[in-house]
C-alpha cells in the first residue's frame, strides 16, 4: 500500500491522459519497424514498451525497483515479444544502492548526487525515504546477451551519461532525458554520443512526442533550442540519430513526414 499514492500517479501522468497511447503509436511508427530490437532501461510503468510490441517490436524492458518490475511482469505475462530484466544500468557490474521515493516512482536512482539535486529542487514534494540493494550490469553486458538494438530508450534518473560512457558501439537511435537544472549533463552525453558515431539531433517536451524540427539537427542547433526554452523549467526527451546508418535515414524520412 505504501507505493500506491506512486503508482496511482504514474499511471494518471502516462497511461490516463486521452489521446497520449495513439500520439505514442503514432510517433514510433516513424521510427521503428517490425521485428525490431528496442531496449527500455528505465521501463517504469512498460507504457513504450507497450507501444513498440503493438508495431511488431521486441523489447527488452529494465527495470530495477523490485514493486515496478513485479508489476511489468504481471503487465506483460502473456506478451512473449516483452522480456523483463529486474537490474540497474550502470557503468559496472556488481550491486549499488537504489534510492526510492514511495510517493514518486519515476524517480528512482542510483546516483545519490542526482538525488541530492533533485531534492534541492523539489524539497518539500520529493523523499528518498527507501532503498534497495540491486543488481547492477553495464549496457554492452545487455548488448551482447541479446544483440545490438535498432532503438534504445534511456531514462535511468542519473547515470545516462555514465551508461553511454560505457557503450562500445554505436545504436541507431538512442533517446535519453534532459532536465534544465542539469543542462551540462545534457551537453556531455551529447559529447560522448558524438565521440561514437556521427549523429544528429531532435527533442520534444515531456510526453508530447512532436519534435521540435522538421528533422534532426546538429548539435550546436539543438543545444541553442534548448536554452531558449530554459525558463520553462520543461524536462524533454532528446533523440539521436545515427547520420551515417542507412536505416536512420529511413527512420528521419519518416519524421518528416509524420511530424
Amino acid at each position: 500500500m505504501r507505493y500506491l499514492l506512486g503508482f496511482l500517479k504514474s499511471k494518471f501522468m502516462y497511461e490516463y491522459v486521452p489521446g497520449r497511447r495513439r500520439g505514442m503509436m503514432s510517433f514510433y511508427a516513424d521510427l521503428v519497424n517490425k521485428r525490431d530490437l528496442c531496449f527500455d532501461l528505465g521501463s517504469h510503468l512498460g507504457n513504450r514498451a507497450h507501444v513498440l510490441t503493438n508495431l511488431g517490436c521486441e523489447v527488452v524492458a529494465v527495470e530495477p525497483h523490485p514493486f515496478l518490475a513485479n508489476y511489468l511482469r504481471k503487465k506483460f505475462a502473456n506478451n512473449k515479444h516483452v522480456i523483463i530484466e529486474e537490474v540497474g544500468l550502470s557503468d559496472s557490474e556488481g550491486e549499488a544502492k537504489l534510492y526510492c521515493s514511495p510517493n514518486h516512482l519515476t524517480v528512482s536512482s542510483l546516483n545519490s548526487k542526482w538525488v541530492e539535486s533533485l531534492h534541492k529542487l523539489r524539497p518539500h514534494s520529493i523523499r528518498f525515504s527507501e532503498h534497495y540493494m540491486i543488481k547492477t550490469i553495464t549496457i554492452n553486458q545487455l548488448i551482447q546477451k541479446y544483440g545490438l538494438p535498432k532503438y534504445c530508450k534511456i531514462d535511468i534518473e542519473g547515470l545516462d551519461v555514465a551508461v553511454l560512457r560505457t557503450l562500445s558501439q554505436p545504436i541507431t537511435i538512442i533517446s535519453f532525458e534532459h532536465l534544465p537544472h542539469l543542462f551540462e549533463e545534457t551537453v556531455e552525453a551529447i559529447d560522448v554520443l558524438e565521440g561514437l558515431a556521427d549523429y544528429r539531433f531532435n527533442f520534444f517536451p515531456r510526453e508530447t512526442h512532436k519534435f521540435r524540427f522538421e528533422k534532426p539537427v546538429y548539435k550546436g542547433d539543438l543545444i541553442k533550442s534548448l536554452h531558449e526554452i530554459a525558463s520553462l523549467k520543461c524536462a524533454c526527451d532528446i533523440y539521436a540519430f545515427r547520420h551515417d546508418d542507412a536505416r536512420d535515414q529511413d527512420a528521419a524520412s519518416g519524421i518528416q513526414r509524420g511530424h
